[in-house]
């Protein structure tokens, strides 16, 4: 039985890009500032008012996997091993790479993804008209087809919910917030728009090395750096703040740096003139 693990992430559109009618019809049991900052802050848990940005697929028996993501600059490329493949594109093109993708399997594992994930992926495909080559919410009770693990360690509601986080503390399995990426980082880390591969064996505090950036070679300087994090003898974090030398020779920096997973340092940033 062919097994892939689904895991999606979204972003809320800006609020200001609704109409006044339907900016009213979110805010309507909203009456304090703070309740109004929780409403906005949910429009990511909503087709209707948020996009996928991110979707994971792994085959857990190969260890063979795919990273859909959002991204101006088109890329396709493996991790060092080749067990990895990042591809990216609109939504509308992830999605369809999605549906592509899963066709032929057998089941389809998830964490809370009859709850979240699978209708998601659904009802964003239908907004974008995009043919879904599975029904990914089949009876609910039968987990040979989707296998909803939350569903599982509930026993279908009969104990409390927890979060991903807390089972894999629970069953001695690292947790993959254990390096500090979660959800409520999407909206900084999509917004910082620029994608670049650093190709590099090491990092050091004012360390100058050859970045390809997007897709030029450009002289940075690596002037700020946390230790890379590691799994299993490979870097997947690194934190950088990187200047780069312009024409007059003075240094624009590169700030606000934020980890995400790599294979060649994959780093998204946003460029503040300096």
């Amino acid at each position: 039985m062919a097994k892939v693990v689904i895991d999606i992430e979204t972003l809320g559109y800006p609020f200001e890009s609704f109409d006044e009618t339907r900016q009213k019809y979110l805010l309507k049991f909203s009456e304090t500032e703070v309740e109004r900052e929780e409403a906005i802050q949910k429009l990511s848990l909503y087709p209707t008012t948020s996009q996928v940005i991110t979707i994971g697929l792994l085959n857990p028996e190969t260890g063979r996997g795919k990273i859909l993501f959002q991204a101006d600059t088109p890329l396709n490329y493996s991790s060092d091993d080749g067990t990895i493949q990042f591809v990216t594109g609109t939504e509308k093109e992830i999605l369809e790479q999605f549906w592509q993708n899963i066709a032929h399997y057998d089941q389809f594992i998830t964490f809370n993804g009859r709850g979240f994930d699978c209708p998601f992926l659904m009802l964003r495909s239908a907004i974008l008209q995009v043919q879904p080559t599975r029904n990914l919410m089949p009876y609910r009770y039968d987990a040979s087809i989707h296998c909803d693990l939350l569903e599982q360690f509930t026993f279908y509601g009969a104990f409390r919910k927890f979060n991903l986080d807390f089972y894999c503390k629970s069953f001695g399995i690292e947790s993959p917030k254990a390096n500090g990426i979660t959800g409520l980082d999407m909206k900084q880390l999509y917004e910082e728009k620029r994608i670049f591969s650093c190709h590099c064996e090491r990092f050091s505090v004012k360390q100058s090395v050859r970045f390809d950036f997007v897709g030029t070679r450009s002289r940075l300087n690596i002037v700020e750096t946390d230790k890379p994090r590691y799994s299993n003898g490979n870097p997947i974090f690194v934190r950088l703040v990187i200047a780069e030398r312009g024409r007059t020779g003075s240094d624009r920096l590169l700030r606000d740096y934020t980890p995400l997973p790599i294979v060649e340092v994959a780093l998204s940033a946003n460029l503040n003139g300096g």
